[in-house]
């Protein structure tokens, strides 16, 4: 018998917009977690229809029900995978139920992370863990009313001059057209902007400051590392760019080797030029 998703797929297509929909929903399937998401949704849309919502109630069962599963997940490689998309899928989720609610998005998760605490404290389920997946606390802040500037940033470790240097390499080679706003992206901001990548290159700049993360030249204030870049890189529609889990948009670039190979090449290149080199 074939299974259909509707609200899942649905989902799934908005999150992954460049993934096979059928592929992520085959490896769901595999785990049997798939259902547990399908059946979320239903409830909750039964809940919205008899004006009878407990939203805590929801969370929980969702818990219980997709911890069972990921705990008999053997492969370590699947298991990752199974809790990027969990987390990028749920964030979703949560979105639909504050647009179908009148409570505010904040309201929703302050809701959702008091259920969970006591779930997982009735139940013995690791609540560092849980938070590792589905940073609820970072959800919160986010969505405080209050406040109006998103502060991610980063530190630039290698001196003024090189990030003048490497901001105006990153114009000259085509990947921005503008420096203005990514000068804003190394100090706390005093308002909200967005940083334009050209065309074809959301890969290579996306690589290009995973090796600076690496190579300590910058780190992240406030938040997760990638989080600077991934609310703030936009096209020239200033639609998001990275619209996944960081981990697995890496893992997407990466498993082009020709392509990955190209962009290493050129990150080489953006190095040497600026004159960057690994910090201690």
């Amino acid at each position: 018998m074939v299974m259909h998703y509707p609200y899942l797929t649905q989902i799934i297509n908005k999150v992954y917009p460049f993934e096979e929909e059928k592929d992520i929903v085959t490896f769901l399937k595999k785990y049997s977690v798939i259902d547990y998401f399908e059946e979320l949704l239903n409830k909750f849309n039964s809940a919205v229809n008899s004006n009878s919502i407990d939203i805590s109630a929801l969370a929980s069962n969702f818990l219980i029900k997709v911890n069972s599963k990921i705990v008999s997940i053997d492969n370590i490689n699947d298991k990752e995978l199974v809790e990027i998309f969990i987390k990028d899928i749920s964030q979703e989720y949560i979105n639909i139920i504050v647009e179908r609610t009148n409570k505010s998005k904040k309201a929703v998760l302050l809701e959702i992370d008091k259920s969970l605490n006591v779930t997982c404290s009735i139940h013995g389920y690791s609540i560092d863990k849980l938070k590792r997946v589905f940073p609820i606390n970072d959800y919160i802040k986010v969505a405080d009313d209050n406040i109006k500037v998103v502060e991610y940033y980063y530190k630039w470790n290698a001196g003024n001059s090189k990030k003048m240097l490497f901001i105006n390499e990153l114009k000259s080679r085509g990947y921005i057209n503008s420096t203005v706003n990514i000068k804003k992206l190394f100090s706390r901001p005093k308002e909200d902007y967005y940083i334009e990548i050209n065309k074809g290159y959301i890969d290579l700049m996306f690589m290009l400051f995973d090796k600076l993360i690496e190579y300590k030249v910058i780190c992240s204030i406030g938040t997760g590392k990638f989080l600077p870049i991934k609310s703030r890189f936009v096209d020239l529609e200033n639609n998001l760019l990275i619209n996944k889990e960081p981990k697995q948009f890496k893992f997407t670039i990466t498993k082009n080797k020709t392509k990955f190979n190209d962009i290493n090449k050129s990150i080489e290149i953006v190095l040497k030029n600026v004159g960057i080199e690994k910090l201690p």
